[in-house]
């Protein structure tokens, strides 16, 4: 019978994970949240909502139609993180690094250096996906007509495009952080 010799670490999850760790995981929870977040609109979307009104709101929906009608912005002709193609690839990304984060920081520490350079890649990849949706943001057609450049009418980019760039830096980051931990590079 043999016996397991892998050191356990018992500390807490926090102490265990170090800055690599902490970028993994928030980076992901994070990325995650903002992939339900409005990525993108229509050009010229002003009226009959409340950022017409100068009330320094944009992009907030007011669900009041019970009580005041049909109040809020339109979220309707909104284009979210997740409904892009690419916005789903950055959002299983995100995902991944959450795994990531706690695979690499278990009690057992039993992983193979095939993993952290997997994990570099998701955050290189999560980054240039995140930047590929600032410069060429989604036409109104959508879908893979969109990624092959022939979509319908281009849409303004909204707040959760711009939010996106932080997770997948801090995924990129502590993919870089961990391959520099094992020596990778």
């Amino acid at each position: 019978m043999t016996e397991n010799t892998t050191p356990i670490d018992d500390r807490p999850l926090m102490a265990r994970l170090g800055n690599s760790g902490k970028l993994l995981l928030f980076g992901g929870l994070i990325g995650v949240l903002i992939g339900f977040l409005p990525m993108a609109k229509p050009n010229g979307s002003t009226g009959g909502n409340l950022s017409s009104m100068n009330l320094n709101m944009p992009d907030i929906n007011l669900d009041l139609t019970g009580m005041l009608g049909s109040l809020g912005t339109n979220q309707a002709s909104k284009v979210k993180v997740i409904e892009d193609p690419r916005g789903i690839g950055c959002v299983l990304a995100y995902v991944m690094s959450i795994f990531f984060a706690f695979y690499f920081h278990s009690p057992r520490k039993s992983y193979t250096l095939g993993w952290v350079w997997i994990a570099l890649l998701n955050g290189v990849l999560t980054a240039f996906t995140a930047i590929w949706i600032l410069f060429s943001p989604p036409s109104a057609g959508g879908g893979l007509m969109d990624i092959l450049g022939s979509g319908g009418s281009k849409m303004s980019l909204s707040y959760g495009a711009f939010l996106n760039l932080i997770p997948a830096f801090a995924t990129a980051a502590g993919g870089f952080i961990m391959a520099k931990k094992e020596r990778l590079l």
